[in-house]
């Protein structure tokens, strides 16, 4: 189901050919979104995370270039990467106020901001500076949720090899395990944890 739902993300995005996509968040959702837009065929995929575990599990999905924003700026470090434009898809796969606005300053003219993360009920106001929408000629957009339609898609992915649906399972435990989990899940790197009866 989530990984429905960031291919519902994408596909609005319209992630394609030739794309430059910045992913911020690397939990589990951004992981999807970094495979997914690779099989869509974005040529470079960015990711920006700080917490340093989850930045280097987007590597195993194909991101091409790691950003911590709390070691590195942010900013810089993308117009670098993109000849000064800015990337053309800016995924916010992050519960973030701050990462929503900086997604729209970060994108590049015409480019497309996905606020993929919904966002705390008492923060939930993002600062969004109109002229830069305007003369950019921004699209900012955001997800929820999938149809059927994207569930068979990313299953017909999964069974073609095309996406890695085991990558995402860190641990598969007992039932009786759980509570244990719970607990160890506060201090690891964990992207989904399997719990069998």
């Amino acid at each position: 189901e989530p990984m429905a739902c960031a291919l519902n993300g994408q596909l609005l995005s319209r992630v394609g050919l030739g794309d430059r996509v910045l992913v911020i968040g690397a939990g589990p959702v951004g992981c999807m979104h970094v495979a997914l837009a690779k099989v869509l065929g974005a040529t470079r995929v960015f990711v920006a995370e700080i917490q340093e575990a989850r930045l280097s599990e987007a590597k195993r999905f194909g991101a091409d270039r790691l950003i911590n924003p709390a070691k590195e700026n942010l900013r810089e470090v993308v117009l670098a990467e993109t000849q000064g434009i800015g990337p053309d898809v800016v995924i916010v796969a992050a519960s973030s106020r701050k990462a929503q606005e900086e997604a729209v300053e970060l994108a590049a003219p015409r480019g497309r901001v996905n606020f993929f993360g919904g966002l705390p009920k008492d923060d939930r106001m993002v600062q969004v500076d109109g002229n830069t929408v305007h003369y950019k000629e921004l699209f900012i957009h955001g997800t929820s949720g999938a149809t059927t339609a994207h569930i068979r898609t990313c299953l017909d992915l999964m069974g073609a090899g095309r996406i890695d649906g085991k990558a995402y399972i860190s641990k598969v435990i007992a039932l009786q395990e759980l509570p244990e989990m719970l607990r160890e899940i506060q201090k690891g790197p964990y992207l989904k944890v399997v719990v069998k009866p």
